[in-house]
């Protein structure tokens, strides 16, 4: 024992090995900053947008040398130049908006050719994009009813994806109640898929605009949130599952809708989002309360059936649509039948088209 602790002593006492220093690099060290975009919405710019470097040696002034790969819309300089001092440089790249073809990726890579920098990034590579355009379905009325409760008069804008599908959004829905100053939260878009052909809804994994103490709270329909979370979690918190190996798909693709189909097909004794036909868009009703990555988030429900208020709703105009006149928001109906004003209330849904129907008055006797 005095012997091993003589020998463990031993090792213990040796020296680090003495840090030496890299040999200096002998030039200006230009590099890109690191951390800019890697993609930038070439419709959302006016024509350029901002590039900038740095250097470590900024004592003269200083003109390096670049070469890029890029599309004949875009004007990259050949160079850039650093003032005496100075230790940053701003390289402004044009492109011709006027030759931009939608839901088109333009990929770039621009690479410095000289005084480079062992210890920074000497290539830069990032996607200039030009969506899809959203163009104008029809207007209508959002009910936002599981959680925030309002009722308003929304444009449903849309992308033409494939033959089938449409990719479809609400602009600046979510987050009304938490918009105040120096609160973080942003007004949210709502997002969805429409097959045009089914009239099936997919609605993917987006943030609600509200965090609670589980954190931020998203929502989706079911198929979208297993897709999400079994493979984050790898079915943690929610068992394998029949569906689980096959999670995990990126949304929107042909493989995520074939997911979701196929989990539709094995629990479709749950809800999920259709389009009626008629101008009737019935959404998400279930929440997620805690982040993706955490598996302890569960998926809550709002109801278990899409035959009653208490999900996200939009009713576009334009649709001769029935009322049901036994709801709580036609309380009184058989009242103002007696006072000859019931005439007023007997329209559809655009308050213009009036419907043809039989009905017949029930009273209590009392009255």
């Amino acid at each position: 024992m005095a012997s091993a602790m003589v020998l463990t002593l031993g090792a213990c006492t040796e020296k680090a090995p003495e840090y030496e220093p890299a040999d200096p690099a002998g030039t200006a060290e230009v590099y890109f900053v690191p951390g800019q975009p890697t993609s930038y919405n070439l419709k959302e710019l006016d024509g350029s947008f901002d590039i900038t470097l740095c250097r470590v040696v900024s004592t003269n002034a200083l003109t390096v040398n670049l070469a890029s790969t890029a599309d004949d819309l875009f004007t990259i300089p050949s160079s850039v130049s650093f003032d005496s001092g100075a230790k940053e440089a701003v390289l402004t790249v044009t492109y011709d908006a006027s030759a931009l073809e939608e839901d088109t990726t333009y990929p770039v890579t621009i690479k410095i050719s000289d005084n480079t920098s062992p210890y920074g990034n000497a290539e830069y590579s990032f996607n200039g994009v030009a969506p899809a355009a959203w163009l104008e379905w029809k207007k209508g009325t959002l009910y936002e009813d599981p959680y925030w409760g309002e009722e308003e008069s929304k444009m449903l804008y849309y992308q033409v994806l494939t033959e089938e599908i449409w990719l479809c959004r609400f602009t600046e829905c979510f987050g009304h109640d938490t918009i105040a100053a120096g609160d973080e939260y942003p007004v949210q878009d709502y997002v969805f898929y429409w097959n045009i052909k089914t009239n099936a809804l997919y609605i993917p994994v987006q943030w609600m605009g509200y965090s609670n103490s589980n954190g931020k709270t998203y929502f989706s329909d079911e198929s979208a949130f297993y897709n999400k979370y079994w493979a984050m979690n790898n079915g943690a918190g929610y068992g394998a599952g029949p569906m689980g190996p096959g999670a995990g798909q990126e949304e929107g693709s042909e493989a995520w809708f074939e997911f979701c189909d196929a989990f539709r097909a094995t629990y479709p004794e749950d809800y999920y989002p259709y389009y009626d036909g008629n101008g009737g868009f019935y959404l998400a009703d279930q929440y997620i309360a805690g982040d993706p990555s955490d598996p302890k988030a569960y998926l809550g429900r709002y109801l278990t059936d899409g035959n009653s208020d208490g999900y996200d709703y939009f009713i576009a105009e334009g649709f001769v649509r029935t009322v049901n006149y036994n709801d709580d928001k036609h309380i009184g109906a058989s009242s103002a039948l007696f006072e000859g004003v019931a005439a007023s209330m007997i329209f559809s849904s655009d308050g213009e088209t009036p419907l043809e129907f039989d009905a017949s008055l029930r009273y209590d006797a009392d009255y």
